[in-house]
Parts: C-alpha cells; structure tokens; sequence
C-alpha cells in the first residue's frame, strides 16, 4: 500500500509542476510574418508577446512617471533657515549664541523704527531723494507753484458765472449772441 501512496504523492506534484509552468495562450502571442519569401534568406518567424512587453512597459512607467505625477504641483520643501545649521564647524552652543545674538539684534532695530516717521539721513544717502525737475520735492513749497494762462489769481479754479450760463444752459445762438 505503500508503493501506492508514494505513486499518488508524484502524480500529484507532477501536476503542481504543470500548473507552476504556465502555459501559452496562442492568442496572447503575435507571430511576425515575412512578408514575401527570399531566395536565400533565413526565414525566422519571431513570436512577440505583446501582453507581457504591455506589462513592463506598464510597470517601468508607474517606477518613473507615477511618481513624478504624483509630486506634480507639491512645492512643500522644508528648508532649514535657521542661524549656523548649514556650518557643520559650528558646535550646538555657537549656534545658540548666534541665534540669540540675532534675535536681540531684531527686537531692538523693530522697538527703535516703531514710532520713527522720517529715515534717518547718512551722508552716504544723498542721492536717494525725491526731486521733481531737479528740485527736491522738500524744497518745493505749495504756494510756490507756477500758475497757468488759463488761471486767474481771483478765481480759485471756479469758472465764471457768464461761461456757466452759456455753456451748461443753453438758449440757442439767439442767447449765446447776446
């Protein structure tokens, strides 16, 4: 009985076997014809498998073009600014030292050019001003502007009482005569 156990336990990894090696499908495989037959040539009929050629090509794209479409538009890179954290020379407490200094440095420039309305003047700064046909504007007065031919010292920029009623009006050429 023995022997008969043992011949059932090989065909039964015989058939493992059979299904492990997978078989062709014919209709997955294109064969790749010459067309026309040549005197002396060697015909080799290639068979392609376009299933299998479908799913690398599927599977090198996902490696490369998934992952690119998939960080499409994501710009969130952190980048340390902190003081001192790109310098490996510096040691933990160096760093804290300058962060601190830095910090300090800043409170006092924003408490000092809170209430400040002017900008200090440096004479290095002379020529960053504001000028307006090569005066500056600080030396230009407002009652110092030149008046036009079209402007009256005693009008203010009011249009006369006469124009208004010829112009705004109306009454014909009889009234604008007149």
């Amino acid at each position: 009985m023995a022997k008969k156990s043992a011949k059932k336990s090989t065909r039964i990894e015989k058939s493992q076997k059979k299904k492990k090696e997978q078989r062709t499908n014919p209709f997955e495989l294109k064969f790749n014809r010459a067309k026309h037959q040549v005197l002396g040539k060697k015909t080799n009929n290639k068979t392609g498998v376009p299933g299998a050629s479908r799913k690398k090509a599927d599977d090198a794209r996902k490696a490369t073009l998934f992952n690119e479409y998939k960080t499409f538009g994501k710009v969130n890179v952190v980048v340390d600014k902190r003081v001192g954290e790109r310098d490996p020379n510096l040691t933990s407490e160096e760093k804290l030292a300058k962060r601190f200094a830095l910090e300090r440095q800043r409170a006092f420039i924003k408490r000092g050019q809170k209430f400040r309305l002017e900008e200090p003047q440096d004479d290095s700064d002379d020529g960053e001003q504001l000028t307006h046909r090569g005066e500056t504007l600080a030396e230009i007065e407002k009652h110092d502007r030149p008046l036009s031919e079209d402007e009256e010292e005693g009008t203010n920029g009011n249009i006369s009482a006469d124009i208004v009623a010829r112009s705004h009006f109306g009454g014909g050429p009889s009234y604008m005569n007149a």
